[in-house]
């Protein structure tokens, strides 16, 4: 009876050490680690530095896109795109995982996609039709990228952007497309900021009793619409002689 209980035991910890192994195999892990913030990531409302701008153009699936005919790629581009400068905003995440997993919840580090197709692309391939799509709603801010995929992407909770540092924010995207020349996105900009701070009058009092110096940036800025330069004009050949 003693010799049965202890092989009992044993069984009961061998089964939960293959649990723990099969949650961690690649089927469920990935072969690889997902991308999370730091030096070389970029978040989902922001990918700057990750992908040029031409991302937030309407060229961007023609550019970017995998040309996949079991998903869309314009799916994770309309995400990407509505996402823009919104880190508070809900994002619905989706992961293929084994159907007989024990761990059915998408958790901290994990690869998930914005795109449901391609999760399900994912379960069909990687997982041989064996699999269930598994979803969480999250912010902007806590899915990054490392630029190799527009439908890949690691989870990692960040904590929220309150309206002060939302703010800072914008006005430090103001300057950086401004060094870049690109004046038609500064006053998209502007215009968002006008928006942002008429709906926090609260925010903007408060400003002007801490950081007086930086209410007055924020007034001039929203009084003085940036002049978008005319394109320049198209050169002649001058070689050509006429007839």
């Amino acid at each position: 009876m003693l010799e049965l209980t202890i092989m009992n035991i044993l069984t009961v910890e061998n089964w939960v050490k293959q649990i723990c192994k099969f949650a961690n195999e690649p089927e469920y892990k990935g072969e690889h680690d997902a991308p999370v913030s730091g030096e070389g990531y970029a978040p989902l409302y922001d990918l700057h530095g990750v992908y040029p701008s031409d991302m937030y153009s309407f060229q961007a699936t023609r550019m970017y896109g995998e040309y996949s005919e079991e998903y869309s790629d314009a799916v994770s581009i309309d995400v990407i795109q509505m996402c823009r400068y919104r880190p508070n905003q809900i994002v619905t995440i989706y992961r293929a995982v084994p159907k007989n997993l024990a761990r059915q919840q998408i958790n901290p580090g994990d690869w998930v996609t914005i795109n449901r197709q391609y999760a399900k692309a994912h379960g069909e391939s990687n997982l041989r039709g064996n699999y269930r799509i598994i979803s969480k709603k999250v912010w902007a801010r806590d899915l990054f990228t490392d630029g190799n995929s527009i439908h890949e992407w690691g989870y990692n909770p960040q904590p929220r952007v309150d309206h002060l540092e939302r703010l800072k924010y914008f006005l430090s995207n103001i300057e950086r497309e401004k060094a870049a020349g690109r004046m038609e996105e500064v006053n998209k900009l502007i215009a968002k900021v006008s928006l942002f701070v008429k709906n926090r009058p609260s925010l903007m009092k408060s400003i002007s009793e801490e950081n007086p110096a930086m209410f007055s940036s924020v007034m001039n800025l929203l009084n003085k619409k940036e002049e978008i330069p005319p394109p320049a004009p198209k050169e002649q050949n001058t070689d050509l002689k006429p007839e």
